[in-house]
C-alpha cells in the first residue's frame, strides 16, 4: 500500500491542475508589490528586507513584483501554456531570490516560511507544466 501512496503523490504532483496555484502566487505578487508601492518605509521595518533594498528600492520591487503576478493572472486565466510555463519559471525565480534574501538576513521572519510556500507552489507548477506538455505532443 505504501507503494501505491506514493504513486498516487507523484501521479497528483504532475497531473493536477496547476491554475489555482499559479492563480494564488499571482494575487500574491500582485498584493505583495502593491504593499510596496504605499508611500511607507518598509524596508526599514526589518532587516530582512536589507539584502532586498541593496538590490533595488522599495518602488522597484513593488512594480517589478506587480508586472509578474499580472503577467501570471492574464497567463493563466487566457491559458496559453508556453505562457504559463515561462511566467510561472520568472515568479518562481523571484520568490526564490526574495526567500534566500530573507534566510540570509538571518532575521528569523516568518516571511521566510511563507515566501518558501511560494516557492514550492512554483516547482510544482512549473513541474506540473512540463510533464503536461510532453504528454500533450
Amino acid at each position: 500500500m505504501g507503494k501505491r501512496l506514493i504513486q498516487r503523490m507523484i501521479k497528483t504532483i504532475l497531473f493536477t491542475n496547476t491554475r489555482p496555484l499559479e492563480t494564488v502566487v499571482a494575487v500574491q505578487s500582485l498584493l505583495w508589490g502593491g504593499w510596496l508601492l504605499i508611500p511607507q518605509s518598509t524596508f526599514a521595518t526589518s532587516p530582512a528586507y536589507a539584502i532586498l533594498a541593496k538590490v533595488a528600492s522599495e518602488g522597484v520591487w513593488g512594480a517589478c513584483v506587480m508586472v509578474v503576478g499580472m503577467a501570471q493572472f492574464v497567463a493563466v486565466h487566457v491559458n496559453i501554456h508556453k505562457w504559463r510555463k515561462y511566467v510561472s519559471y520568472v515568479s518562481l525565480s523571484l520568490w526564490l531570490f526574495v526567500d534566500v534574501a530573507f534566510w540570509l538576513s538571518q532575521s528569523w521572519s516568518t516571511a521566510s516560511a511563507t515566501y518558501l510556500v511560494f516557492v514550492l507552489m512554483g516547482m510544482w507548477s512549473l513541474i506540473s507544466l512540463s510533464v503536461q506538455r510532453k504528454n500533450c505532443g
